[in-house]
């Protein structure tokens, strides 16, 4: 949302790393052995953290690769030629498949974080049908008609048994955006309108439902009544708003259904007296380290079009994320996307202060392309632009960056549109270095190129390159294949200084002149 990102980024990569150098992993799973929710939180929810702030860097996907070749070993085919988890209780070297443990549970898919990440990244061939597969077990439990979900199976003979703590709609939503399936909606379908508080995306667009759900959500929310819940309502849900009786997400799609920014300043409200009432418990007063509860997720699906991240969630939803160059800050501009999807976007941002704000806004959940951007100023309140409007075309995709200006004291109107489709990220090769890929000694740089894409990557240049940006030195980096299989694919390369090259300051950077369309370029270049 552009609070210190570059802050929280290395907090996060810090506790990351402290999570191997201290042997809380191993294989790609928790040292301890644990149940299905507690393995989750050794290590692996901050990991798949990791791979959405610390985007491309090849130590948080090959970790995800571990990861994710250790969690298939705890999935199987059962009897009912379902694909279930076998245990829910394990760790990186065993796992336990005798009562009562040899059962699948909503929260076993909490450990499919990494191997979300990771296939949305590239497309991993091999866990995406491990999930989708996953998917298609919890699909086979149906009554009367309607997917069950508040169930644990137990693996030898697919019995269930009740079971609600935790939910299996992140890997629903998974697989619907990788595969356009419409039987993957089905788990929400059967929740109705209360079903737009659960998907991270905004899916009141993405699902064209504005018509149906969005008018039952506005219709009631304008009488001042509630949206029915499903019945028997689950306490123990991890759901990315608080429990009942909250109406934030309503609130916030009300907003988005009329327009009408009452019912945010209402949810806003709320939010900042239930954060008030609770600060003592969040703070000096907390009962569990992990029990800090301030309601978010509505911000997150203002500001950023979706949700990036909240407890449970697993895959990311959000369209764009923001960067706010100083003297200006993320309290510097307001900003509200009313509708987001991957091939057209509004946003409406006022900026509070009395000069301008340069800022970067990056796309995320976007279909690349050429993408014509609208820029104007509304004057009298109604989110469209009057008067003049700027109109470019520029390349876009996710990780890529728009500059903006807003000008003090105005709305700003930034309508988007992708109108020519570009190369698929999954059909693109990915060549990555990382900052503990580079080692200079003895009058050399050393430096491991990883393949992370979803195909072969052709032949590249690695270039060593001073601060005005002169290659001083050039080398050949070779063919390599995807790592289709979730091993690693690397090469290591060998820069030998000759004397009189300065390279204080310099930077490795592959593929110096963009020959080849890559899933990102976040992960090409390292300063020494």
């Amino acid at each position: 949302m552009g609070c210190e990102p570059e802050k929280i980024k290395s907090s996060l990569i810090r506790e990351m790393d402290a999570f191997y150098r201290e042997g809380m992993f191993t294989n790609g799973l928790p040292t301890i052995q644990a149940d299905e929710l507690h393995s989750y939180e050794e290590g692996i929810e901050a990991l798949g953290e990791a791979l959405l702030l610390d985007y491309g860097d090849p130590k948080q996907l090959e970790r995800a690769m571990e990861t994710a070749r250790s969690v298939i070993k705890l999935t199987g085919i059962n009897s009912a030629g379902h694909r279930h988890f076998k245990t829910s209780y394990y760790n990186g070297v065993k796992m336990a498949e005798e009562e009562p443990w040899g059962w699948s549970k909503p929260s076993s898919v909490l450990v499919l974080h990494p191997g979300i990440m990771l296939v949305d990244y590239n497309g991993n061939p091999t866990m995406k049908r491990i999930i989708t597969e996953l998917a298609d077990g919890f699909l086979a439990h149906r009554q009367n008609g309607v997917v069950r979900q508040s169930i644990a199976i137990r693996f030898s003979d697919d019995k269930e048994a009740p079971n609600n703590r935790g939910s299996v709609l992140p890997i629903f939503w998974a697989a619907w955006k990788w595969t356009g399936n419409p039987k993957y909606l089905e788990p929400f379908r059967a929740q109705g309108a209360r079903a737009l508080e659960t998907i991270p995306s905004n899916a009141l667009d993405q699902l064209n439902v504005r018509t149906t759900w969005g008018n039952e959500i506005a219709t009631l929310m304008k009488s001042g009544s509630s949206i029915p819940r499903p019945s028997p309502t689950n306490p123990n849900s991890q759901r990315l708003n608080v429990p009942p009786p909250s109406n934030y997400g309503a609130q916030h799609l009300a907003w988005q259904m009329t327009g009408d920014k009452h019912f945010l300043e209402s949810l806003y409200a709320s939010q900042i007296e239930a954060s008030a009432l609770r600060e003592y418990m969040n703070t000096e007063g907390s009962m569990w380290i992990d029990r800090v509860d301030v309601p978010y997720a509505e911000l997150q699906r203002a500001r950023l079009g979706g949700i990036a991240m909240t407890r449970g969630s697993l895959y990311p939803g959000h369209s764009v994320s923001w960067t706010f160059h100083a003297p200006a800050n993320e309290e510097s501009a307001a900003i509200l996307i009313p509708n987001a999807k991957p091939d057209s976007m509004k946003i409406v941002v006022y900026n509070l202060g009395q000069t301008a704000i340069s800022a970067t806004m990056t796309a995320w959940d976007v279909d690349p392309g050429r993408w014509q951007i609208v820029q104007g100023i509304d004057r009298n309140g109604d989110d469209e632009s009057d008067g003049d409007v700027q109109t470019r075309t520029i390349e876009l995709e996710r990780t890529g960056e728009v500059d903006l200006t807003f000008p003090p004291r105005a709305t700003t109107i930034l309508n988007l549109k992708l109108v020519d489709k570009g190369v698929p990220y999954w059909t693109r090769p990915d060549l990555g270095i990382g900052k503990d890929d580079v080692y200079f000694q003895n009058g050399k740089v050393m430096v491991t190129v990883h393949s992370l894409g979803a195909v072969d990557s052709p032949a590249a240049e690695l270039a060593l390159v001073d601060r005005a940006g002169t290659v001083l030195l050039s080398l050949a980096v070779p063919a390599l294949k995807a790592p289709a299989d979730l091993l690693p694919k690397t090469v290591t390369l060998v820069f030998v200084i000759p004397p009189g090259i300065k390279i204080d300051g310099a930077s490795v950077v592959l593929d110096p002149n963009a020959k080849i369309k890559e899933i990102t370029r976040m992960n090409n270049r390292v300063r020494l």
